[in-house]
């Protein structure tokens, strides 16, 4: 790696390292363009050539639960769409979960206009590899016919993107008090079973209910 390399790198980190402290310690409200720039000891002009707003900057986290375990989500390919649906959130929970409480309590807000969403226009799903890759996961499910076809596969993704979210924002509400990795896994998996057609039942199901 160059040393122009090198520099471009550790900015980026500084700036995300800041922008993480920020809102752990102060809250979402604190994590302003200026203020990460402050801490992280970098000019406004070095923040916009690497990230194009805060908005971008909140979202890496979210790319960065990709990037951390790319070879664990890269192996989902269980033809059982529940089994590879909730492996890919118990993945990122469990990034979530090791960035700690005050890193999530602070995250999930709604002012975190980051946080992705379909009608958002702040983040695209092609920003968040984790919404892209179920998206796949899914649509290979509708064409198999493992699942009913009068939903979309943008559809049944947006579901379970507000069921994780709302599953996450209780655990925060309860203080953490909950496993959140079994919980998330519950509640998705009791909302998927209502997708699943014959053929998914009588291909993984069998066994279970004999």
């Amino acid at each position: 790696m160059s040393k122009r390399d090198e520099h471009t790198k550790k900015v980026k980190e500084n700036i995300l390292n800041a922008a993480d402290e920020l809102l752990k310690t102060k809250g979402i409200e604190a994590v302003t363009v200026n203020n990460i720039c402050k801490m992280a000891k970098v000019s406004v002009g070095s923040f916009y050539h690497h990230f194009s707003s805060k908005e971008n900057v909140l979202s890496h986290y979210l790319i960065d639960a990709f990037e951390k375990r790319r070879e664990s989500f890269e192996t989902i390919n269980d033809e059982d769409i529940i089994r590879s649906l909730l492996q890919s959130y118990r993945l990122y929970n469990s990034f979530l979960l090791e960035k700690g409480y005050d890193f999530i309590v602070n995250y999930y807000v709604p002012s975190n206009r980051a946080i992705f969403s379909y009608n958002s226009r702040n983040v695209s799903k092609e920003d968040v590899p984790i919404v892209s890759i179920n998206e796949k996961l899914i649509e290979e499910a509708l064409r198999k016919g493992y699942l009913r076809s009068d939903i979309t596969a943008q559809e049944l993704n947006s579901d379970l993107s507000v069921i994780e979210k709302g599953s996450i924002l209780d655990w925060c509400v309860s203080e953490g008090s909950y496993d959140l990795l079994d919980h998330t896994n519950h509640l998705l998996k009791n909302y998927l079973m209502n997708y699943v057609t014959t053929k998914y039942k009588r291909k993984f199901l069998s066994g279970e209910t004999k």
